[in-house]
């Protein structure tokens, strides 16, 4: 393809993703796949460049209408004020599935687990394994306490009496 025309091409694409098509709409609107525009982008650094522009004015447009849902006070836009509040302040809404344990050591254990059911054998299999490593924790009742109290849910959890909130 001459210079020329790939050069036309690119600016097509570029308009048109700056407009809010999608990549395959451009793709297809300017009559090239989307490995050409992929390859463009990795060899034309100007070019990569114009089209991040283009889809962060796509992405901003998004934020805005994604703002505005999510002010408006229809319950059915909960799940919206979730998302937004635990992507702007994650230090306030993450969810909080970490154990710190003091000792003369800081430990921080993060549990990755999607159910409380996991995350608490999770977490009582940590403490089982400090104290099997002769890591004395403070308060080595309040964890026999945790599994007495925690393991009985675990069963009702799995036999489907419990459900997570």
């Amino acid at each position: 393809m001459k210079p020329e025309i790939v050069s036309a091409k690119k600016m097509k694409i570029a308009a048109a993703i700056g407009s809010g098509m999608t990549l395959n709409e451009a793709c297809k609107l300017a009559g090239v796949s989307r490995i050409s525009v992929w390859k463009w982008r990795k060899n034309d650094a100007d070019f990569d460049e114009i089209i991040d522009f283009a889809m962060d004015k796509q992405t901003a447009k998004i934020e805005d209408m994604t703002i505005q849902k999510a002010l408006d006070p229809d319950p059915a836009n909960n799940i919206l004020r979730i998302f937004l509040l635990k992507t702007r302040w994650p230090h306030l809404y993450q969810d909080k599935n970490n154990v710190t344990i003091g000792t003369n050591h800081q430990i921080d254990v993060s549990l990755k687990s999607e159910s409380s059911s996991k995350v608490a054998l999770d977490a009582i299999a940590v403490l089982g394994a400090l104290r099997d490593a002769g890591i004395v924790i403070a308060g080595k009742r309040h964890s026999d306490r945790l599994e007495d109290s925690v393991l009985p849910a675990i069963a009702d959890d799995e036999a489907g009496s419990v459900s997570d909130a």
